[in-house]
């Protein structure tokens, strides 16, 4: 199929699938596999077997974010027969369905400047090998409290390692070499190759989630992605109350650009907070 490239080099292990351009203005992802495809050209030493997945070609081709809603929100949301992103979902699940994945990763890139993150289940193996990836933050999703309906919803019981990273701005060239190093990671892990732990990471954790559409709802400073917020301090107010934590917290915020959208069309602001794992 167009959309997916298999590299079979009829080892029996592992599988390991990355998932690029779900949304269609990631061209960040292009380029990373541009990048891997030329390794495997010219690496004798690659034994197992690699599937790219080119996710949500239709809305690439005119640069847009989807075509009808979130393919990253479209997974087991069969009754909106008419969408096109319904539509790619079933494709990459029946795709997949008697397919044995080992690792799975999934390649995003944001529309204004943010902290590179990594987010991964709290697998152990996950875990673990999110600590040698050259990224600062280290997010673990609970998987009771993903969104049912997105792709590593649906995948993460087929896996034994899920990992997303949220890498920059979509054009930007810090953004580029971010993923190449990810990508070459990626490879020295399945050549066993030993990789150092990123000595500056901080592993974080999701505690709580702020779900709003309350017109008078206001967060009481402008906050940054990742800024620690102190005991105590109000964090928001809607209607008559002010919301605050018994402990300190890193809050992780919307970019702005999310938020003008969430303002047009009136929808729910969220927001999130996480704990720093010790």
């Amino acid at each position: 199929m167009q959309w997916i490239k298999i590299f079979d080099f009829s080892n029996p292990w592992p599988t390991t699938v990355i998932v690029w351009l779900v949304h269609g203005d990631e061209i960040v992802g292009k380029k990373s596999i541009q990048y891997l495809h030329s390794q495997i050209k010219k690496s004798s030493w690659i034994r197992w077997k690699i599937i790219t997945l080119y996710a949500n070609p239709k809305a690439h081709k005119i640069d847009k974010r989807f075509i009808d809603h979130d393919l990253n929100r479209a997974f087991d949301l069969a009754h909106y027969l008419e969408s096109y992103e319904i539509s790619r979902a079933n494709q990459i699940k029946k795709f997949f369905q008697n397919i044995d994945i080992d690792y799975m990763f999934d390649l995003h890139s944001t529309s204004s400047k943010s902290d590179p993150m990594i987010l991964c289940t709290s697998q152990k193996s996950s875990l673990k090998f999110a600590s040698k990836m050259p990224i600062k933050h280290v997010i673990q999703w609970l998987i009771d409290i993903v969104e049912w309906t997105s792709l590593l919803r649906y995948f993460q019981k087929k896996i034994k390692l899920w990992m997303a990273f949220e890498c920059w701005c979509h054009k930007d060239q810090s953004t580029i070499q971010v993923w190449k190093q990810i990508i070459d990671t990626i490879l020295s892990f399945h050549q066993a190759e030993k990789i150092k732990k990123n000595p500056d990471q901080i592993k974080i954790q999701i505690t709580d989630i702020v779900l709003t559409s309350d017109p008078k709802f206001k967060f009481t400073k402008a906050y940054k992605w990742f800024e620690k917020l102190k005991k105590w301090e109000i964090r928001w107010m809607d209607k008559s109350w002010k919301h605050s934590f018994k402990k300190s917290k890193i809050l992780v915020m919307p970019n702005l650009a999310i938020k003008s959208e969430l303002e047009k069309k009136d929808k729910v602001w969220v927001a999130y907070f996480w704990d720093i794992i010790k």
